[in-house]
């Protein structure tokens, strides 16, 4: 990366949660989720398709959560809710006295009936849940229900593609589903957004968009990104690894059409001339009231103290 004079490497595929990229629709999403949990609402729904940053922003929310409320985060889901029960367990701290399948519910339980009185919180992430078994939405239920003195001391943050949403309406989960207060969904980017999420990585590594891209190349890759962090990361990674190959200091589109080609993609689209990519944007914010706009990740602790979680 040296090529481009970067100081260090853009386009990470691990998210920097100190310097996270958060969009409007995003924040809303961390807002909505906090008030869930600062409500205790039990179960809450985050759906969206692949590589528009659902896990990300649950890592970003457990790291920023205070220390009352204590966070489990489940990220292979097995097909044996013994396991999952077992990982809550550890992740809370509690003993693994005995692995027999009737052991962790009563324990967790127990444990549970507890919090209210400490002012304690407890949030579950199940990250990919739609390869959840139906067993295993059945007990997540059960799980969210357990009330002590009234109060849910357990909430469960499901996260999953939009294929989730489909799954929690068949006949064996409706009673689930009918308990999930909070549904959320995230966007993929707009255009406007995919280009300050590209200037942004860039800046942190020291350029800008300008410096390495030309105008059309920087309207393709976001035209072929389709608004998925995941795309434009891997889009703009290739770009710099093929325009090293070639020593083009300034990756022009001809370089990224070379990409796409390589990469066989079966919807590729032909090119898109930047007055008609202007005329998208612009029926884009008329659509929209509100224009889309980067927040700073500080104004989560904002949020936080605002809404007093508890």
């Amino acid at each position: 990366m040296h090529f481009y004079g970067f100081s260090q490497k853009p386009f990470d595929a691990e998210p920097d949660l100190e310097s996270l990229f958060l969009v409007k629709s995003q924040t809303e999403a961390l807002i909505s989720m906090i008030q869930g949990i600062n409500e205790r609402r039990g179960l809450i729904l985050i759906s969206g398709e692949t590589g528009t940053g659902k896990t990300t922003i649950l890592r970003y929310l457990q790291t920023k959560l205070p220390k009352k409320v204590k966070t489990v985060f489940i990220s292979r889901v097995s097909i044996f809710f013994k396991e999952i029960l077992k990982q809550i367990t550890r992740d809370l701290g509690l003993p693994l006295k005995d692995e027999a399948p009737g052991f962790f519910l009563p324990q967790l339980r127990a444990h549970l009936a507890e919090g209210p009185g400490r002012n304690e919180n407890v949030v579950v992430f199940v990250d990919d849940a739609q390869n959840l078994n139906k067993e295993n939405f059945e007990d997540l239920l059960f799980l969210s229900q357990i009330q002590e003195g009234g109060v849910r001391p357990l909430q469960i943050i499901l996260a999953g593609r939009p294929e989730l949403e489909t799954i929690l309406e068949s006949e064996g989960l409706r009673p689930l589903n009918r308990q999930i207060q909070t549904r959320l969904q995230i966007q993929p980017l707009l255009p406007e957004e995919s280009r300050l999420f590209i200037e942004q990585r860039l800046q942190r590594a020291g350029r800008s968009s300008g410096e390495v891209f030309t105008p059309e190349a920087l309207e393709l890759i976001v035209s072929q990104g389709r608004g998925i962090f995941r795309n434009i990361i891997f889009l703009c990674e290739k770009a710099f690894q093929k325009g090293l190959d070639l020593q083009q200091k300034v990756i022009d589109a001809a370089t990224i059409w070379k990409i796409l080609a390589e990469m066989d993609v079966p919807c590729l689209e032909e090119p898109v001339s930047s007055q008609e990519i202007t005329n998208r944007d612009a029926l884009i914010r008329r659509l929209f009231q509100n224009p889309p706009r980067i927040v700073k990740p500080g104004i989560l602790a904002e949020i936080l103290s605002f809404l007093k979680v508890h």
